[in-house]
C-alpha cells in the first residue's frame, strides 16, 4: 500500500503507515542475519565514512555495497536465499521461552494457510509457559 492509497481511504486517520527506503531494508536484513564475516566490511565502511547510517540522509548504500563486494561478501546470502529450518541463526542463543520447534511448526502452518488459535483461547505449546507469567498463567487461573 502506498501513501497515496492510504490517503484515499475513508478511515485514513486511523491507518498508521510506516515505511523507509528499500535499500535500508536490505541493509537491515544483512546486519540482522550477519555473522563474523561481516566484521571486515563493517570496519571498512566505517573507515569510508559510513557513520550515521541510521539517519536516511547519511546512509550511503552504494558505499556499503561496494565494500561488501571488495570483501567478497555476497549480500544475497544474508537476504534472499532460502534457508533450511535447521539453520542456526544469529539470535538462536536468545531464550525468550518460545521454542524453535514451535516456530518451525508455525512456519509450516503459515505455508499451509492454517491459522493458529489465539493463546487466550487455547495453549499452543510454544514453550513460554515455563516462565510462569503472562497469558500462559492468566488462562490457568480462569
Amino acid at each position: 500500500m502506498t501513501r497515496k492509497a492510504v490517503a484515499e481511504q475513508l478511515n485514513q486517520k486511523s491507518i498508521k503507515y510506516n515505511w523507509h527506503e528499500a535499500d535500508a531494508s536490505v541493509m537491515e536484513g544483512i546486519l540482522a542475519r550477519g555473522d563474523r564475516r561481516l566484521c571486515e566490511p563493517i570496519l571498512k565502511a566505517y573507515q569510508k565514512g559510513c557513520i550515521f547510517d541510521a539517519w536516511g540522509e547519511y546512509y550511503k548504500h552504494n558505499v556499503w555495497m561496494e565494500t561488501f563486494a571488495e570483501c567478497g561478501i555476497d549480500t544475497s546470502f544474508y537476504t534472499t536465499r532460502e534457508r533450511s529450518l535447521d539453520e542456526i541463526f544469529p539470535w538462536d542463543f536468545i531464550d525468550c521461552g518460545v521454542s524453535k520447534d514451535f516456530l518451525k511448526r508455525e512456519w509450516q502452518r503459515a505455508l499451509d494457510g492454517q491459522v493458529t488459535p489465539n493463546c487466550q483461547q487455547q495453549c499452543n505449546a510454544c514453550g513460554a509457559a515455563r516462565f510462569q507469567c503472562g497469558i500462559c498463567i492468566e488462562n490457568r487461573s480462569l
